[in-house]
């Protein structure tokens, strides 16, 4: 297994040999080193997998922080999370 980092894409692992990907998005608090070995599970599985930082770089610790983060964010900077 491979791994790279690339802009706007802070995290994604890829099997040898595969064209299927997943795109795995953080839960409320943050992008984690969950959701990075949720992408590591899914590359051992033979997909490709984009873990996606859709806060940039941003990290809550309570619900309450998560939920302002997240309502804090447009479309567009959605959009944006997920460009290469």
């Amino acid at each position: 297994m491979s791994q790279i980092k690339a802009n706007g894409w802070p995290y994604i692992i890829y099997p040898r040999s595969s064209n299927v990907g997943v795109v795995v998005v953080h839960e409320v608090f943050g992008l984690s080193d969950y959701a990075k070995s949720v992408g590591e599970q899914l590359a051992r599985n033979g997909f490709w997998a984009a873990v996606v930082d859709v806060y940039r770089g941003k990290s809550a610790a309570t619900l309450e922080e998560g939920f302002k983060l997240r309502s804090s964010l447009t479309e567009h900077d959605i959009i944006e999370a997920g460009r290469p």
